[in-house]
């Protein structure tokens, strides 16, 4: 996928985020969600009091996308993926955590923990994730997903305030162990910005 030359669309989808119920959101994707699987997928995430906690459910049903023929499809098998989730942001150190415990893509059952602070739209963290890879051939066999991940605001880079954000993240090896399907969207971090913890916190943020 990364060594094709032909020219490529990376994201291509749908994508609808709305309110279900009191602090209860959900967000869904459909189409190509990013560069190896096209299918569909969402997330239904509850906000527990102010925002500061949250939890969800989620999953994604996708197949491969042929690396070589711009909008077909790779094969008939079908993947899939699903998970709880929790989230918790600390005031002081502004450290947020979130596990997700389910099935990942490949078949192996694990959690997945990701660690983050963020300072003024500044993000850098890392994840980790063990799952039980017992069944696994070659290099996949008894290895734990890893890496780290910076995201940086756009509005560095412009004279006016925009959300915007480029993100990048580093891991040592590009294996099948403990992967996900990417989303254009994130329905936790959209829906965080207008909590009540999150404008409050960033009201008393200091420049």
């Amino acid at each position: 996928y990364l060594k094709g030359k032909k020219v490529k669309i990376l994201t291509l989808s749908l994508n609808y985020i709305n309110s279900v119920y009191r602090n209860t959101f959900i967000g869904i994707s459909a189409g190509y969600n990013e560069m190896m699987f096209a299918g569909v997928g969402g997330d239904l995430i509850y906000f527990i009091g102010d925002g500061k906690q949250a939890v969800g459910i989620g999953g994604d049903i996708a197949r491969k996308r042929d690396y070589n023929v711009l909008f077909d499809l790779k094969g008939s098998k079908n993947f899939y993926d699903y998970y709880l989730s929790y989230y918790y942001s600390m005031d002081y150190p502004e450290i947020n955590i979130n596990i997700k415990a389910g099935r990942f893509l490949a078949g192996d059952k694990g959690v997945r923990i990701q660690v983050s602070r963020e300072v003024k739209g500044f993000e850098i963290g890392f994840w980790y994730t063990y799952s039980d890879t017992s069944d696994f051939t070659g290099d996949n066999r008894n290895y734990h997903d890893k890496g780290v991940f910076m995201t940086i605001p756009l509005r560095i880079f412009r004279l006016k305030d925009t959300p915007q954000t480029v993100s990048m993240s580093l891991s040592p090896w590009t294996r099948d162990v403990g992967q996900l399907v990417k989303r254009p969207l994130d329905l936790y971090k959209i829906v965080k910005r207008k909590s009540p913890y999150y404008i409050k916190l960033k009201a008393e943020e200091k420049e």
